[in-house]
């Protein structure tokens, strides 16, 4: 069994293969390619653990991820989410690998969201807005940008020091290249204002958009709020508002707070346009017009690990990245 930590991993990682490893396989969801929608086993200390089991025939592995999530531990200085990946042969049951969690998970969420992006948003869209600061900003923007080139990104954080850590790490990645302009917003709204394609990714119990706000031609990725039914980002303005794109129908009615908590006022859930599959299939029309406001709500599946556990399985062996233990000896 290969072990790879978190250190191993930030060198394996490539975000345009992610993009394209997800594509293929989100265009085979539902076929050859299975995700289980995970039931969380939630505890009397606001904690949950979440099961997150997926397969893709073609590449001949199972992964599942165990995600903790537990608000408490930020009080304890740590993260509050936290997960470990095992890598299984889908033939013969061996254990491949087992990944630390978070560098795959912050990746492959943020790819998704290019995916999304590059499906739905306007072609020539190249304004960015972040709502959040954190790891998954400085992603967003890197997979973003291998989708739509970008010209300018607007970030908009509760804290300065969140906004001065995401401005030093925009210039490094950029190095000596030349960087979009960075501006930092006043408030989610500024945001809103100023982004083609807006992204949002902070871990709110209630919502910090509204619907009111959005423009006709952009793209929204709601990715932050928890799997929880209880939490989410946006208003159901929002959700009702935009043409609504999801990732997996089944987690989405269970573990989706921006959904489950979107009736409107005749009790309505928000219509769902389909799929990020079926679109990546061109069995739903995306984006119909450059006015459209298209939607996706993130919450995250199985099988997205899986297409990235793939990638770096091929990189860790080119590589020879990792620890090898038998745990049949």
């Amino acid at each position: 069994m290969l072990i790879l930590g978190r250190s191993d991993l930030e060198n394996l990682v490539d975000i345009d293969s992610t993009i394209e490893s997800l594509k293929d396989v989100l265009r085979r969801q539902g076929h050859d390619a299975l995700t289980v929608s995970p039931h969380a086993l939630r505890l009397d200390d606001d904690s949950a653990y979440i099961p997150m089991i997926g397969t893709d025939l073609a590449s001949g592995i199972v992964t599942s991820k165990t995600l903790m999530d537990s608000p408490q531990n930020a009080t304890r200085g740590l993260p509050s989410q936290r997960s470990a990946i095992t890598v299984i042969d889908r033939h013969t049951g061996q254990v491949l690998a087992l990944l630390h969690g978070a560098v795959p998970t912050r990746v492959r969420t943020a790819s998704v969201s290019a995916v999304a992006t590059d499906a739905l948003a306007n072609a020539d869209a190249s304004s960015l807005g972040l709502i959040g600061a954190g790891a998954l900003a400085l992603e967003h923007t890197r997979a973003v940008n291998s989708v739509r080139p970008l010209e300018s990104i607007t970030v908009w954080s509760r804290t300065e020091d969140s906004m001065a850590r995401f401005r030093a790490s925009i210039e490094r990645v950029w190095n000596d290249e030349a960087m979009p302009r960075l501006s930092f917003a006043s408030s989610p709204e500024d945001v809103i204002n100023q982004g083609e394609i807006v992204c949002t990714l902070t871990p709110s119990i209630t919502p910090i958009v509204k619907g009111a706000w959005f423009r006709p031609g952009q793209h929204i990725n709601v990715v932050g709020a928890r799997p929880r039914p209880t939490d989410r980002e946006v208003d159901a303005e929002a959700m009702h508002r935009a043409r609504l794109f999801i990732d997996h129908a089944e987690t989405v009615a269970h573990e989706s707070g921006n959904y489950l908590l979107a009736r409107d006022d005749k009790g309505s859930l928000p219509s769902i346009a389909g799929e990020l599959s079926s679109v990546l299939r061109g069995e739903v029309p995306g984006r119909r017009s450059n006015d459209d406001i298209t939607l996706y709500n993130s919450v995250g599946t199985g099988l997205q690990d899986t297409a990235i556990a793939s990638i770096i399985m091929k990189a860790a062996a080119e590589l020879s990245v990792g620890a090898d233990v038998d745990i049949d000896a």
